[in-house]
């Protein structure tokens, strides 16, 4: 898979929020954007890639600025305060109102709807299914957690991930990639820094190309396979974490991989419950809430694999929940070793 991100910032101003989350690095702190929601239209997005955050101080207040791509086509800046938060969360997020600069178009490249509950924001999303899954799940209003890592080739020992999509339709092998699975079995990935001729051979895998090019084994599925679905309105803060590739080119930038899985954490062959407008809330008794996130170099070949694969890794975000501000503790601690301060919730064990 080849994508190219960066573009022009348009001129149109929107109000809307942003949930972000503080994450420490063994050799820097940033804040990243988990989601962005307009007020008008009421659509969310999920950001795909973002540049090292911005932080200033004034008399007033402290601002951040982050700049992300929500596709391949469309960058956006987000500005927000200090004053402006509005709610922090049980996954170590925080809601702020935000400022959002973005071209005209910006609804049209939106990832669903989403609502405001009791000031957490819930956002639309789909379980694809078979026919008789579906209506078993309808009767018992409640998901059961599969055991199965994101590539769906490993099966994890102490945690259950319950799986959800933006993508209202599954129709095509395009849409597959997109939720890590292929007819094929096998996905395509391409390390930093490789250089690929115009046509890629058909024995590859004899040439110097099988040291820039990974090949990951995925789950086996269909369009026709998954011709059911189910769509809830996810609380947005029982939502794990997403696993990223970092890009050390100058300047460094990071991206979401597969950023159309979102899931939900549980115990081993846990299961969420759901009401009968399909409202799926954070509970604490259903849903774990991780304080990691496995980032692999883009560089590599191992590192391009490790986000897709959940091995047990030491390359790893740890995420802050400080109980204070993002934007006050950066200030208030600048310059200092937070991420030996948190004990990584080691959640990704192989089933022996």
């Amino acid at each position: 898979m080849i994508k190219t991100f960066g573009g022009g910032i348009g001129s149109m101003k929107y109000s809307g929020l942003i949930k972000i989350k503080l994450i420490h690095h063994t050799e820097f702190s940033i804040i990243v954007p988990d989601q962005l929601y307009l007020n008008d239209p009421m659509v969310w997005f999920q950001p795909q890639t973002w540049l090292p955050s911005i932080l200033t101080k004034d008399d007033h207040n402290i601002w951040c600025q982050l700049t992300f791509d929500l596709n391949e086509n469309l960058t956006v800046k987000a500005n927000f305060n200090n004053s402006q938060l509005l709610n922090s969360f049980s996954d170590g997020s925080f809601l702020y109102e935000c400022e959002i600069s973005a071209c005209e178009n910006l609804p049209a490249a939106a990832s669903g709807d989403w609502c405001l509950f009791g000031s957490r924001p819930f956002i639309k999303l789909y379980h694809h299914t078979n026919q008789d899954a579906k209506e078993n799940i309808e009767k018992t209003q409640e998901l059961w957690s599969s055991s199965w890592n994101i590539q769906g080739t490993k099966e994890l020992e102490n945690i259950g991930y319950c799986y959800f999509t933006p993508l209202s339709k599954i129709q095509s092998e395009e849409d597959l990639r997109k939720i890590a699975m292929s007819p094929q079995r096998k996905l395509h990935f391409l390390r930093d820094g490789a250089e690929i001729p115009n046509a890629v051979p058909a024995n590859w895998k004899q040439t110097f190309l099988v040291n820039d090019i990974l090949e990951l084994d995925v789950y086996w599925s269909s369009p026709e396979v998954r011709n059911s679905f189910l769509s809830f309105f996810v609380d947005a803060s029982a939502i794990a974490p997403h696993h990223v590739w970092w890009h050390r080119q100058a300047p460094a930038w990071y991206e979401v991989v597969a950023p159309d899985i979102l899931r939900i954490a549980t115990a081993a062959k846990g299961k969420l419950p759901f009401n009968e407008s399909y409202r799926m809330y954070y509970e604490e008794n259903a849903v774990l809430s991780l304080n990691s996130m496995v980032v692999g170099d883009a560089a590599t070949l191992d590192g391009l694999a490790a986000p897709m694969s959940e091995e047990d890794t030491q390359f790893l975000f740890k995420i802050h929940d400080t109980g204070m501000c993002p934007l006050t503790f950066w200030f208030s601690k600048p310059n200092q070793d937070h991420y030996s301060e948190i004990d990584a919730f080691k959640s990704v064990f192989r089933r022996d």
